[in-house]
């Protein structure tokens, strides 16, 4: 049986700050104040970033690759699920604004190849960018799946691997 996964609940709170934060990187706040404001609560996706990796962690301080794909297999449910969402979501945008609502004509229209290879190089979704730091995880769990050897590595053998894969996440984000 498997063992009950401890609660932090500092780590709880702390969340909830963030994506308290998060809703507030959007808001339009007046100068000068409001910029300060945003660049302090811009601390919430690197704060996000660190959280996964701390979750990745298992309690003999190694790092599961089958814990990162059971992750990326979690993500990918939930992009295909918002994908679904938003698919239906613009057409109904479409039929009450009276445009075309033509599901072929649109899909043709913002997937061509193009950005299909642009969406997987630069993390660049086709129009509804919201979920980019999901896929920016996936690209950071790919990193350390490649560049981590063996089924389970020492964590502090894998800080750089972490770091490459947060850089890279940090490349490739929509921002």
């Amino acid at each position: 049986m498997r063992e009950r996964a401890k609660r932090y609940n500092s780590m709880d709170y702390m969340k909830g700050l963030m994506c308290i934060a998060v809703v507030l990187i959007h808001a339009n706040f007046p100068d000068p104040l409001g910029q300060a404001l945003k660049a302090i609560f811009r601390l919430a996706v690197p704060f996000f970033f660190f959280v996964s990796g701390f979750f990745l962690l298992e309690s003999d301080l190694t790092i599961c690759k089958r814990t990162i794909l059971r992750k990326i297999c979690n993500i990918v449910k939930i992009l295909f699920q918002a994908g679904l969402f938003y698919v239906v979501f613009t057409n109904l945008k479409l039929l009450v604004s009276s445009e075309s609502a033509d599901l072929r004509e649109y899909v043709a229209q913002e997937l061509d190849f193009g950005s299909i290879v642009k969406f997987f190089v630069t993390n660049d979704p086709f129009v509804y960018s919201a979920l980019w730091f999901m896929l920016a995880l996936v690209y950071g769990y790919l990193t350390i799946l490649v560049f981590s050897p063996g089924g389970g590595v020492q964590a502090e053998q894998n800080m750089p691997c972490c770091v490459h894969g947060a850089g890279l996440c940090r490349i490739f984000s929509a921002d």
